[in-house]
Order: C-alpha cells, then structure tokens, then sequence
C-alpha cells in the first residue's frame, strides 16, 4: 500500500473487537440468538482456497464465540509512530 503495509491478509484469520452485526443493506436484518455477541474475524487463513467458501480475502468475515481456538487464528499487533 502507499503507506508501506505488506503482507496483510492470507497467514492466519484475524480476531477483531467487532461484534458481530449486518452490514447495511443485507437481505438478513437480524441476528440469529446463537450469533448474539460473537467475534469478527477478517482476513482468511493459510488454510484458505481462493475459490472456497471462506476465501483468502480483505472482505472475508467470520463470526466465532469469544472462546474460540484454533491454529489459523491470531490477532495482529499495530504500533503507530510517534
């Protein structure tokens, strides 16, 4: 990117502190109860096809209870410059 970022997508999916929600103009306008206060999760994994239903890509999202596992999961640590 022009700000110098790399390599942002494609090792593990990637918790995010979003609640799960419907983006604005979906067809679904709810939540299901079993989705009410699960995780976002951007991103894809190594483990990710490209044409799979969960493909390598900025727009994918999952939704995963807070006490979710797994190896292709992570977080990314961001430090801005001072």
């Amino acid at each position: 990117t022009p700000q110098g970022l790399e390599d942002m997508i494609g090792n593990v999916w990637e918790w995010t502190a979003s609640e799960a929600s419907m983006y604005k103009g979906n067809d679904r306008t709810a939540l299901a109860r079993e989705d009410r206060r699960k995780l976002v999760a951007r991103g894809g994994s190594f483990k990710s096809r490209p044409d799979g239903d969960e493909p390598v890509t900025v727009t994918a999202r999952r939704w995963l209870p807070r006490s979710f596992r797994d190896p292709v999961l992570g977080f990314r640590l961001v430090r801005a410059e001072q």
